[in-house]
């Protein structure tokens, strides 16, 4: 998915199986207690039409053995050389039901650890921008949009970003946009595409949550070093307020 594996950075690698036995390995884009979000390669052996079953199978270094799951693929989406699905889960029993809760509670948490936001000092100013060559899910061409909005918080995989809630009645067509933005005592501004993956009402505002595309980034490495240190920066902040 990325010059860094989301599977790596959740520390659960996933694979499914479909009815025949074939496996494909997969990347972890999300994992809740219900469903999990898995990309494949375009031409994996795993690409289902949605609606059909297959089995999931996570592995981690602190799991015993692999864990199993039979889902159902509820939607799918294609981008270049990738094709995501959205799994819907189904439990044989309620202790597995308890197991596989925990493990979403875990990649919860270590997806939250790694994410920060902006100081109420030092806002961050994001730039949004829908272009023509942006496709809706359909393959329906969209009209060019540019917004401003502010960033709510930022991780190495992804940001959320805060829009005027107007915003949706064109982003609702689309999966994909392009934001830009500068950190705090950075040295670049930064350019990115990216995924949106989740979508929430705030009051008048719209809150997106992006997963970064790396394959549709300038320099995404050099980019990526610039989130780091912002990440750092800002734990570094807050361990020391909460320290006053």
């Amino acid at each position: 998915m990325d010059s860094y594996r989301q599977g790596e950075v959740h520390g659960l690698e996933v694979a499914a199986m479909t009815a025949d036995g074939d496996t494909t390995l997969g990347t972890l884009i999300d994992l809740t207690a219900e469903g999990a979000a898995v990309s494949f390669p375009r031409y994996a052996d795993a690409a289902l039409p949605v609606g059909s079953r297959s089995t999931l199978i996570f592995t981690a270094p602190w799991l015993r053995t692999p864990l199993q799951v039979a889902a159902s693929a509820i939607s799918r989406a294609d981008s270049g050389e990738l094709r995501r699905y959205h799994y819907q889960l189904h439990f044989e029993s309620e202790e597995q039901r308890r197991r596989f809760s925990r493990e979403a509670e875990r990649v919860r948490n270590q997806r939250m650890a790694s994410r920060v936001r902006p100081s109420a000092t030092e806002p961050v100013v994001v730039q949004v921008e829908l272009t023509g060559e942006h496709r809706s899910p359909s393959g329906a061409r969209v009209a060019d949009v540019e917004l401003r909005g502010s960033l709510k918080d930022i991780s190495v995989g992804g940001a959320a970003v805060l829009i005027d809630s107007g915003a949706e009645t064109a982003f609702a067509t689309t999966d994909v946009i392009d934001v830009s933005f500068q950190l705090p005592h950075g040295s670049r501004p930064l350019h990115l595409r990216g995924w949106i993956r989740h979508r929430e009402l705030q009051g008048d505002l719209m809150s997106y949550g992006l997963e970064f595309d790396s394959a549709h980034a300038e320099d995404f490495a050099q980019q990526l070093d610039e989130i780091v240190r912002y990440i750092a920066r800002r734990r570094r902040e807050e361990r020391e307020d909460s320290e006053r």
